[in-house]
């Protein structure tokens, strides 16, 4: 935990730093940081992103075979087990993507130490742009915030075509639930954060297009 708190401690400085040399706009700051976190994780992002679409359409590929196997051992699970396993090696396949865990697993300190250090400068308060003061809520940019999050997951190339429209809803209802609560400050580090995210899914639906991924792992 000292670690975690020296790093939150270490980007709390940057967004002071930032904010200074911005004209002492901690919106600014908190947007600049953001932005500049998330676009530095872009790449690795791309990457897990493009590995789990691969693997979503191996194991949509697989369905019918694993169907088959459910039925043939419904009543021996120690049997479909085997099986089930044996058929993933085969084709490649992974029930777990340990990259995408390990992956998620190292971005998570990244990303939670910049919205802690994020919370902490909000509380300071301060004006940006129509927000009178950043460490309350503001419903315009929550607003925002909420159609950049439909955006994000309207466009998301991990979900069918069946499910986008109900998943993108609830998000953005959801995300606007929780932010119309809190502090503007969070709420500018959850634009720049979603607003990178957009870029992602733009980024990833072009590479699609011209780069197609096999159904393979």
């Amino acid at each position: 935990m000292e670690v975690l708190n020296v790093y939150v401690n270490f980007l709390q400085a940057i967004l002071f730093v930032l904010s200074h040399a911005l004209g002492g706009s901690l919106g600014l700051a908190i947007i600049t940081l953001t932005m500049m976190v998330r676009l530095l994780l872009l790449p690795m992002t791309l990457k897990l992103s493009r590995r789990a679409i691969a693997q979503q359409r191996l194991l949509q590929k697989m369905q019918p075979e694993l169907q088959l196997l459910r039925k043939k051992y419904a009543h021996d699970r120690r049997r479909l087990a085997q099986e089930s396993t044996g058929l993933f090696k085969r084709n490649g396949a992974h029930p777990v993507d340990k990259h995408g865990l390990l992956g998620a697993l190292f971005q998570l300190p990244i990303v939670l130490g910049l919205f802690a250090a994020v919370k902490r400068v909000a509380q300071l308060g301060g004006r940006f742009l129509w927000i009178a003061e950043i460490s309350k809520p503001d419903f315009v940019l929550t607003a925002i915030v909420a159609v950049l999050t439909y955006i994000s997951m309207a466009i998301s190339p991990n979900l069918t075509t069946n499910s986008k429209t109900f998943y993108a809803v609830l998000s953005a209802s959801l995300t606007f639930f929780f932010l119309s609560r809190i502090a503007a400050g969070i709420t500018l580090y959850w634009a720049s954060y979603n607003a990178v995210g957009v870029l992602e899914k733009i980024v990833l639906r072009y590479g699609l297009k011209r780069w197609p991924i096999e159904a393979t792992a």
